[in-house]
């Protein structure tokens, strides 16, 4: 059973975000607008501002889909679902030794390189290194392509088979190849901060 420290209300949730190095900035798409039709209700003066604002909208979304691959947000309750994927593909393991630094970075290891699952707790900040980053995408995404599993846990029925007819089940498949690919990518940077 995974143990969650920490007081989590309904509405907390976990960032994984990707340690990038200092000033990073993605390449964010060029955006281009279809040229402006004069409506007749407008002045062109309005007609500017219109374009003015959808242009500002179009860039802002075009940051946003440039960061995107670089962070995630998990409701608690999704957190314990990727736990016990994780645990179940030999991702992740329970241990009780002492912390040896804030981050954890030094957290032991298991006999075939799992990690600890106390980096996947709290929102404590805990650093996930590159190799343990890898170490996750490869076990995580051998599971899923292998078949997952059909298990239960906290009352719920998860069927992360590809057979699935469930459309919530089929979602949660596909998010989980989305976060095999995120500590892929996070094994090319930093690693991944669990906050």
């Amino acid at each position: 059973m995974l143990v969650f420290s920490g007081n989590y209300g309904p509405h907390m949730s976990f960032d994984l975000k990707i340690k990038l190095p200092k000033g990073y900035e993605p390449p964010v798409a060029v955006v281009e607008m279809p040229p402006l039709k004069h409506d007749r209700d407008r002045s062109p003066e309005e007609d500017r501002q219109w374009q003015l604002r959808q242009y500002e909208r179009a860039c802002q979304r075009a940051q946003e889909e440039a960061w995107a691959p670089f962070s995630r947000n998990i409701p608690v309750r999704g957190m314990v679902v990727v736990n016990e994927v994780l645990r179940r593909a030999g991702a992740i393991f329970r241990s009780d030794a002492p912390v040896k630094d804030k981050k954890g970075a030094k957290l032991p290891r298991g006999p075939t390189g799992e990690v600890d699952e106390r980096k996947f707790g709290s929102n404590d900040g805990w650093l996930v290194v590159p190799k343990e980053c890898a170490f996750i995408a490869d076990r995580l995404k051998a599971w899923l392509d292998k078949g997952g599993e059909a298990f239960e846990r906290a009352g719920v029925s998860w069927d992360l088979t590809p057979a699935t007819k469930d459309k919530d089940d089929q979602a949660t498949r596909s998010f989980l190849y989305e976060m095999a690919a995120l500590f892929a990518r996070a094994s090319q940077y930093g690693g991944l901060e669990v906050w």
